[in-house]
């Protein structure tokens, strides 16, 4: 499998698992009112308000990503999520209930899979580590320290909104994130970032549009990624905590 379709997958795949509020409009910072440590606390409260989530074992989700075509309709893919803690990922894209592609976690071992091709390659430390990133900013533990260094917080105004701005670098890279949090919920509404896979540099802007709530978490319903130019819309069609998930889920298949 080529960078240039993993880059496609990693970034369609975890889309409904950000968040973002993106705007034209220029930023006017100024210091915050608050720790790094203190708003991770409320955003946790936020997303995970009975504690569900941080008591469940493994969730399940699934969504439909539809990507935009230059004249032609959308193309529209299921992806499925399956999470095991404490490291155990599976992301699955689907076109008609058959897998086409694939990202395996156990631990500190990953694989791209192309089911049609029925190919696998190992996950590289760089691969693994910005899959890490986008998880770990996203779930409800909102583990920012765990996900990046050199971390900076300031109060961001962007028209009428204020948010709590954080930026910071990947843990084992340069690349700049930066994550905006609404001040008056607490909740992600904007991701930017920039990975490079291999060769190729990717910008990626992703905008929560909706957020609802399942089986008791506060879950980014509707998300909006522009990648290098390319739209794609998410919507969460199913979400469920303490789902049992096989063992052999989250080990490479063979063909």
């Amino acid at each position: 499998m080529k960078s240039t379709q993993f880059a496609t997958l990693l970034f369609s795949a975890l889309l409904a698992l950000l968040a973002g509020c993106a705007t034209a409009e220029p930023e006017i910072e100024s210091p915050a009112d608050i720790t790094v440590s203190e708003l991770e606390t409320k955003m946790r409260t936020a997303m995970d308000p009975d504690g569900r989530y941080a008591k469940a074992k493994t969730f399940i989700q699934r969504q439909i990503v539809s990507t935009e075509r230059f004249l032609d309709d959308p193309e529209e893919q299921v992806v499925e999520v399956k999470f095991e803690r404490p490291a155990n990922f599976r992301l699955t894209t689907l076109d008609d209930n058959v897998p086409v592609s694939g990202l395996i976690v156990s631990g500190n071992n990953g694989w791209m899979v192309d089911y049609s091709g029925e190919r696998i390659v190992e996950l590289t430390p760089e691969q693994l580590d910005q899959l890490k990133i986008l998880s770990g900013i996203s779930n409800p533990d909102n583990s920012l320290t765990r996900a990046l260094r050199d971390i900076h917080i300031c109060l961001c105004r962007i028209g009428e909104q204020e948010f709590y701005k954080i930026t910071g670098q990947s843990r084992n890279s340069d690349n700049p994130v930066a994550i905006y949090i609404d001040k008056k919920d607490f909740l992600i509404r904007r991701i930017k970032a920039v990975f490079q896979i291999g060769s190729q540099s990717i910008r990626y802007d992703s905008t929560i549009r909706r957020y609802s709530l399942y089986e008791g978490v506060m879950i980014p319903a509707e998300t909006t990624v522009i990648q290098n130019g390319q739209e794609q819309t998410t919507r969460v069609i199913y979400y469920k905590l303490d789902a049992i998930i096989p063992a052999s889920d989250f080990r490479p298949p063979v063909f």
